[in-house]
């Protein structure tokens, strides 16, 4: 019984019924060769597979090749002469010597090392001729002279993109790699801080003192009208709950030592804020007041005076931060006369 140009069979069934895979024709197959410059002579079946019996037109000489079908069909090289698998170290000396390499020591084989030395700054190294030949750098020493100047390159085009998307963040640091930190200035406010490379590029990412919340805003315009010295956003490494926790604001005396911490408590450190789902407001909520507790718990253990403004009073904001003050015999500094820019860089 003869087979078609088109010879199926059959693999499995399923509810929507049977399913076919075509087979390679004899078509099929002769064309693929003649792409990958191949003889081809005949074609068996074995466990599952179709076979291909066939020799490279360039090496004759190395006999028949014997390839599966599900190997060749999506094959660069038919051939594994051809593919640099059965090539000797003659094959490549054009190659080599255009990467100004020097061979010192006998060929092995592909993929065993073989000594070399560089004839741009004459370091020996051992390594495979196929990393040879295949490899970017071919030199380790010039390979490393030219990974830096990819990193001068790429810092350079980092400030750039970074201009282009925020110009308002100045960079104080050279960039290195995506997730690493890196220190920025705002233009605007002067407030420094660290963030990774990668977000400093989001259009998203701003200032933490220019993209604070309102309230806060109105805060920090009443710390400024009672003429008291402060700073936004400050950490301190010893409160952390994963990293160093932040605080709203920290007030000093005359003498630049803490008189006590503020922060402005929204909705969300009272009550689950659904953002997403109920769980994930839930969770956030949780943390929220964890990382609330520690902060406390901080500034108890260091003798700083911790006050909370809750949301319910943000139109009272000025007069519950006093009350506060007289309650923890802070009232004394409202009389100081300190001179301010609202911010301490």
């Amino acid at each position: 019984m003869g087979t078609s140009e088109t010879e199926v069979r059959l693999l499995k069934c399923n509810r929507k019924g049977i399913i076919i895979r075509k087979k390679a024709s004899d078509y099929e197959i002769k064309e693929k060769c003649n792409d990958l410059k191949l003889i081809y002579k005949y074609r068996y079946s074995m466990k599952h597979d179709t076979h291909i019996v066939c020799s490279c037109e360039i090496h004759k000489d190395k006999g028949d090749l014997d390839i599966t079908w599900s190997h060749l069909k999506n094959a660069k090289y038919g051939c594994k002469y051809c593919a640099g698998k059965g090539k000797d170290i003659s094959d490549y000396y054009d190659k080599i010597d255009m990467l100004k390499i020097e061979i010192l020591s006998d060929y092995i084989g592909f993929e065993k090392k073989i000594k070399c030395r560089c004839k741009t700054c004459g370091f020996e190294f051992e390594t495979m001729p196929k990393t040879l030949i295949q490899g970017k750098y071919y030199c380790p020493e010039c390979s490393i002279t030219q990974r830096g100047i990819s990193r001068r390159t790429n810092s350079e085009i980092y400030k750039k993109k970074v201009y282009k998307d925020n110009p308002d963040i100045l960079l104080l640091e050279s960039y290195t790699r995506s997730k690493d930190k890196i220190k920025c200035r705002c233009k605007k406010c002067g407030h420094e801080w660290s963030s990774c490379a990668s977000n400093i590029l989001s259009e998203h990412i701003r200032c933490p003192v220019c993209s604070s919340s309102k309230s806060e805003d109105q805060l920090a315009g009443i710390l400024t009208s009672l003429n008291l010295n402060y700073e936004r956003k400050v950490r301190f490494k010893e409160c952390r709950y994963k990293k160093p926790l932040e605080f709203d604001f920290i007030i000093y005396d005359n003498n630049k030592n803490i008189t006590f911490a503020c922060e402005y408590d929204g909705e969300q450190h009272y009550m689950p804020i659904q953002y997403t789902s109920k769980q994930t407001a839930e969770s956030h909520l949780v943390i929220t007041q964890i990382r609330d507790k520690i902060k406390n718990e901080y500034c108890k253990s260091n003798d700083i005076i911790m006050i909370r403004i809750p949301y319910w009073e943000k139109n009272n904001m000025e007069s519950f931060l006093i009350k506060k003050l007289k309650e923890n015999k802070l009232d004394y500094i409202l009389t100081e006369t300190v001179t301010t820019t609202g911010c301490i860089q």
